[in-house]
Parts: structure tokens; C-alpha cells; sequence
């Protein structure tokens, strides 16, 4: 049976100048991602793979907190929708870096248009306790 998530999202998104030290240390996955559509109020549905595993998210509008659905498709199914998200595709490689509540990750994005790369750090918030 496919897992389903849903809820609200706390995460902030910020813009890294540097890698951080000692990056290969921490637990990494390759991400491919595609969107098949957003709107003008940063909704969005996109398709992701990770691993093995393949999924179809819907996160709402908001800049802070989002609400985010989730189901895990199949693989034919992501790479029959994977063809409406042509020219709104991502590749990245996410380390995931634990600091106390909340979860930190950095994501290298490698894109045609970003042809050096770049970097973002997220920190997704859980819990009762999700101030940043």
C-alpha cells in the first residue's frame, strides 16, 4: 500500500555562500525532482525520486509554514507523469544535518542554468516546539 503523508511544514530556505566543512561526513541522497505545476501564489505540485522511492506532493501556498500532501506513486507512474514536468526539472544531492529539534539540510542543485551549482540550507522545524 502507498504511504500518504500529510500536514503542516515549518522550514526556512537560505542561500549558502560556502559549503559547510566536511560535508562527505554526513548522510546524503540523490533527489530528482520535477514540477508539473505552480502557481502565482507559490502552490505547487512536484514529483520526486529518492532512491528507490517515487512521490507526488502538493504544498500549498505560505512562506513559512506550508501545507504539504503526499503519496507514494509507483515507478511508471512518476515516469509517466515525469513527462509534463520537461524544462521544470532539479537534480540535487541533500546532506542531512541534525542539530537538536530542528532538522537542517543542504542541498547542492545541479542545473543546466546553474551551471556551478548552488547551495541552499533548509531548516524544517517539528514537533510542539518549531520556532526558528
Amino acid at each position: 500500500m502507498p504511504e500518504h503523508k500529510s500536514g503542516d511544514e515549518i522550514e526556512r530556505v537560505f542561500k549558502v555562500r560556502q559549503l559547510p566543512k566536511n560535508l562527505e561526513q554526513y548522510p546524503c541522497e540523490n533527489i530528482v525532482q520535477g514540477y508539473l505545476a505552480i502557481d502565482v501564489t507559490a502552490s505547487e505540485v512536484r514529483l520526486r525520486k529518492i532512491g528507490d522511492r517515487y512521490f507526488e506532493t502538493y504544498k500549498g501556498a505560505g512562506r513559512l509554514q506550508r501545507r504539504e500532501l503526499e503519496i507514494e506513486l509507483s515507478p511508471d507512474q512518476f515516469n509517466t507523469l515525469r513527462l509534463g514536468t520537461e524544462d521544470r526539472r532539479i537534480e540535487k544531492i541533500r546532506y542531512q544535518i541534525n542539530e537538536g529539534e530542528a532538522k537542517k539540510s543542504s542541498s547542492t542543485y545541479f542545473r543546466e542554468i546553474w551551471r556551478s551549482g548552488a547551495c541552499r540550507s533548509r531548516v524544517s522545524l517539528t514537533g510542539e516546539k518549531r520556532r526558528i
